[in-house]
């Protein structure tokens, strides 16, 4: 059976630069990676991590610890899975909420024993993850935050913008002419859910709109939720045209409620949702408009910048920001003309 010294001899290279290679691909040069993949083909060589792990003292396990297992984190994880099993790792999901919607305990201590070499962690706004953060950060396994930006902590991390979609989904419909806007929220605890909010506020606020209590909803990021709020509300909701909702899954329990008081979109207002979601947005009536969250490149990335850290390399880059890309459909329309 080849051995890695075979595989470096085959690729002209070292055998410290196998290593390399088989811990970060993208610690040694294209070359230099590209020989030592042919030779690895070639041989039919098969990494012993076994043996690695007895030897270098590292589990070659990845830690993953987010709030849920819906498509978003669920779609991350896949891709940053691929990642870690292209150099020779596996990985486990932890989930830090329960099945009731509250944090449980925080499983950050697993980063400091010997059965986890790192971790990828999305952390929500709740005193149980800001605990987590500082518990990795004492700990001496590496970590990347994904998922929520903390522009003043120097951590590695990567995270969707947001902000910056809140703020383009307000100026696609101030330019067609809406002045009179709902927001409904997920659930505050998430980052993503306060992003969305402040973006959309602050674009608002640049055309001289005030988003006022009363013109948010209460949500949770569940269609369910978010109809049974919507009912709740209705008779006491302002006047609007337009509504931005913190995802599809609301945007769709807003969308049965007003239904069944005679409203239609958009007819009589405009919706906008967020993720994009495969099932059913484009089975909306009408299509709903919303934004598509690039969750596989946020595990394709965080899980690569997880890598460099545990191959020692340092990062080029120690926050990366994705754009969520927008996708108009017939869900938004001009203000409604009175009859």
């Amino acid at each position: 059976m080849p051995n890695q010294r075979d595989v470096a001899r085959a690729a002209g290279v070292s055998s410290a630069t196998v290593s390399r290679f088989l811990t970060n691909p993208e610690s040694v040069s294209r070359n230099a990676a590209e020989s030592i993949r042919t030779a690895i083909a070639t041989l039919d060589y098969r990494v012993d991590h076994s043996a690695q792990a007895l030897r270098t003292g590292k589990s070659r396990h990845i830690g993953v610890l987010a709030p849920g297992g819906g498509p978003f984190h669920l779609t991350a994880y896949m891709a940053a899975q691929a990642v870690f099993h292209d150099a020779g790792y596996i990985s486990t999901l932890y989930l830090t909420w329960d099945d009731t919607g509250k944090p449980s305990q925080p499983l950050a201590p697993l980063a400091q024993g010997r059965q986890i070499d790192g971790v990828l962690y999305f952390p929500t706004l709740h005193p149980a993850d800001e605990e987590g953060i500082k518990q990795l950060s004492l700990g001496n396994r590496p970590f990347v935050v994904l998922d929520r930006p903390m522009p003043h902590v120097q951590l590695p991390q990567v995270y969707i913008d947001n902000y910056k979609a809140g703020c383009q989904a307000a100026r696609a419909m101030l330019e067609l002419g809406h002045r009179d806007f709902l927001f409904l929220w997920g659930l505050p605890e998430f980052p993503s859910a306060q992003s969305r909010f402040q973006g959309f506020r602050d674009e608002l606020r640049k055309s001289g709109i005030s988003l006022q209590l009363e013109r948010q909803i209460e949500g949770e990021f569940f269609s369910l939720t978010a109809y049974e709020a919507t009912k709740r509300r209705w008779n006491t909701l302002p006047p609007f045209t337009a509504l931005f909702a913190s995802n599809d899954s609301s945007a769709l329990g807003f969308l049965k409620a007003a239904r069944e008081h005679g409203f239609e979109s958009p007819r009589d207002f405009s919706l906008v949702g967020f993720d994009d979601n495969f099932e059913f947005t484009l089975l909306y009536d009408p299509p709903l408009a919303t934004f598509r969250q690039p969750a596989g490149e946020l595990g394709h990335q965080g899980a690569k910048m997880l890598l460099s850290l545990l191959g020692g390399s340092s990062l080029a880059q120690a926050q990366m920001a994705l754009q969520a890309e927008f996708i108009s459909r017939a869900s938004l329309g001009p203000v409604p003309v009175l009859t």
